[in-house]
């Protein structure tokens, strides 16, 4: 009888101990490391279009082991950074010696691709680190476009601001409802952020174009 009831016992307490770890926030190991983690993945738009293929998953990884996160102090100096996992993981960890400092959470993704908020601010203290209560996750939504604009025969023409900031339309061939704007900078130059895989036309917005 006594064998048994310390049996139930052990069990009992074995559910209360794990019920305490699934309680902790994700942002504390089971040592009971303080720091940062989350996932960086694309969204859904992204996913979709991408597909779930057996290639897409192996780039995926390949483009996520990549991925670098960075906690930078309010100097701008970096305290620590860390590679993501293959599926997008990563974990930075704090110790005592950072508790009440503040830091930005950064993320740099592989070239070319846009991240839709790329830093987090979070605060590190001596049983929490704030801003990371759950996890922080950096979720990659498209692709950059970039290029430049110049007169045929005229190199230095878009050159010290000679060009007006001129209105620049990506347009899908297909879906005329997917839309980016930008304008030119001084020197010609133009990016477009986000954009998820298509074919696109480049327009001016208005057009007559003055230079």
């Amino acid at each position: 009888m006594n064998g048994r009831s310390g049996w139930l016992s052990s069990v009992i307490m074995l559910f209360y101990v794990l019920c305490f770890l699934a309680s902790k926030p994700s942002t504390v190991l089971a040592d009971n490391v303080l720091g940062c983690g989350g996932f960086a993945k694309i969204s859904p738009d992204l996913k979709s279009l991408v597909g779930t293929s057996k290639a897409t998953k192996k780039v995926l990884k390949a483009a996520f082991s990549g991925v670098k996160v960075q906690l930078v102090t309010s100097s701008g100096a970096v305290h620590d950074e860390t590679f993501c996992a293959p599926n997008g993981y990563y974990f930075l960890p704090m110790d005592d010696s950072s508790a009440g400092e503040e830091f930005t959470l950064r993320v740099q993704g592989p070239a070319g691709w846009t991240v839709a908020k790329n830093e987090y601010e979070v605060t590190s203290g001596e049983d929490s680190v704030d801003g990371c209560e759950q996890d922080v996750n950096f979720e990659f939504t498209g692709f950059s476009v970039q290029g430049s604009l110049s007169v045929f025969g005229k190199s230095a023409a878009c050159k010290d601001a000679q060009i007006q900031f001129a209105g620049l339309e990506l347009e899908s061939t297909l879906d005329s409802k997917k839309r980016f704007a930008t304008t030119t900078g001084a020197s010609g130059s133009f990016i477009f952020e986000g954009v998820l895989p298509g074919t696109y036309e480049i327009k001016f917005v208005e057009e007559e174009t003055r230079f």
